[in-house]
């Protein structure tokens, strides 16, 4: 080829290869990549945007400072042990290196390297691409403490903790699963819970997950190897993903046998207490009907009808008191009675001991199904005796007719409101009841005040007897 041709063809090629690095620097410069080539340590070319990421000015780092300077010491067996993989892998093979670089301000971040060996103007050279991946890394960190947070709650859990996949399969079990479950975790991983479950009522919580609800588990769970181990109680939550599917499922139980069986001795210790409460009831409810019956019997050899009277009251105010045990025994409730019910069957026994001297007395009434407690149920129960007996006693002379209406009700405050009307003769117009000589009336305000009540007595065209009452203890 004559010379002329051949420096034709160079003056062609050089012109073609500025033209090149010219579209090579328009695309690099411009790039928000950064951009570097390497020739013999030094940095030969650097974008803005690589130099900007390092503190430094174009001019600063061209021809002046070497790769090594800006990258941290600690980091730099990283870049060679990449050249020597690629020196395995072939020259062609490009470069990847994620490593932390150094700032003109000694400032430290994460970059990420991709690089590539060639030559240039006749000489060995590195040419490649930087990301700044701070960032990334910061995340990349937060995740992995949060994963190994997340995974020391799960080993350590004092809960038995498991992991399956969307199909059911378990990918991963903690300890306390193992014991539970009466197996070890190799046999447990890779288990399929929907085909291999031997435990039909786990199988439905497991497939209730995966349906995208929570699938709830309590009993005496049958193993994988079909044995019956520990009494668990836990759930199957679903793990939802982005698009709305069912992910995987999270599995948390706890051994409950110990509890159960505590709560068994608890309940038979209840059930033993109650026997006994009941038996005393009975017991103090008998002890109380001798007594009442023994005074009676003493009350027949009595010639003074005053005396004989007093030894029939006693009698009376002890049934009325025998009767509060009596409904607390029938009722298998030992601290609480129905109210209404006691204060009908008190005043219909009061009626019927009357019935030969009062039979034209018709009793009413207007009572709410309430309970007291034994506290309360006794001095109100005594309340009502003193009262019904004494209308019985004093309010119709020579056999007249009457009524009695006996109110009981827990009022809109919270308290309770006991009124016992009679349409009898009435009070005498000077009637005080705390100056009252009588024993049923001193008792009934006695009685009232152990109650913290409050005592209303009206006695025109009969008499009317109100106590308001707390309902709490005060």
């Amino acid at each position: 080829m004559p010379s002329i041709e051949i420096a034709l063809y160079k003056h062609k090629m050089e012109i073609k290869l500025k033209e090149s690095e010219e579209k090579f620097r328009n695309i690099t410069e411009k790039s928000h990549v950064g951009v570097y080539l390497i020739q013999e340590g030094i940095f030969e070319y650097v974008n803005p945007r690589f130099a900007e990421m390092l503190g430094y000015s174009v001019g600063e780092m061209i021809g002046k400072i070497k790769a090594r300077d800006v990258v941290h010491r600690e980091d730099w067996h990283i870049i060679i042990e990449e050249n020597k993989r690629k020196k395995k892998i072939g020259k062609n093979a490009s470069m990847s290196y994620n490593f932390r670089v150094i700032t003109k301000n000694k400032e430290i971040f994460f970059i990420e390297v991709l690089g590539a060996r060639m030559t240039y103007n006749g000489k060995p050279a590195i040419i490649g691409t930087v990301l700044d991946i701070t960032q990334r890394k910061v995340i990349e960190k937060t995740l992995m403490e949060s994963e190994e947070k997340f995974r020391m709650i799960f080993e350590n859990s004092p809960l038995a903790m498991v992991h399956l996949n969307s199909r059911g399969i378990i990918t991963e079990c903690n300890k306390n699963f193992c014991i539970i479950m009466g197996a070890s975790k190799e046999k447990l991983i890779g288990f399929d819970t929907i085909k291999s479950l031997r435990d039909e009522k786990m199988r439905s919580a497991v497939s209730s997950a995966l349906s995208g609800k929570e699938g709830h588990y309590e009993g005496q769970y049958l193993s994988v190897t079909g044995g019956v181990t520990s009494v668990i109680s836990g759930n199957f939550g679903p793990i939802i993903s982005e698009d709305g599917s069912v992910a995987g499922i999270i599995g948390i139980f706890e051994d409950i046998s110990e509890r159960r069986r505590a709560e068994q001795m608890i309940k038979s210790s209840l059930h033993e207490k109650e026997i006994l409460l009941k038996e005393i009831h009975h017991r103090v409810k008998n002890n109380m009907q001798i007594i009442s019956s023994l005074l009676s019997l003493q009350a027949n050899s009595i010639k003074d009808p005053d005396t004989f009277a007093y030894f029939i009251d006693a009698e009376k105010r002890i049934r009325s008191m025998a009767l509060v045990h009596e409904k607390l025994y029938q009722t298998g409730n030992f601290t609480d009675i129905n109210f209404g019910e006691y204060i009908k069957t008190i005043s219909s026994e009061i009626n019927r001991s009357f019935m030969k001297e009062r039979s034209g007395i018709d009793l009413k009434f207007n009572v709410s199904d309430v309970t007291l407690n034994i506290n309360k149920a006794i001095p109100c129960g005594l309340i009502i005796n003193e009262l019904i007996t004494n209308i019985y006693k004093h309010a119709f002379p020579e056999n007249r007719n009457g009524k009695i209406v006996i109110n009981f009700k827990l009022d809109v405050n919270g308290s309770y409101n006991l009124s016992i009307i009679d349409n009898g003769i009435g009070l005498p117009h000077d009637f005080d009841m705390e100056k009252s000589e009588s024993l049923g009336l001193k008792l009934v305000d006695a009685l009232s005040k152990q109650l913290n009540g409050k005592i209303e007595l009206k006695g025109n065209g009969g008499t009317s007897v109100t106590i308001t009452f707390p309902s709490e203890d005060e």
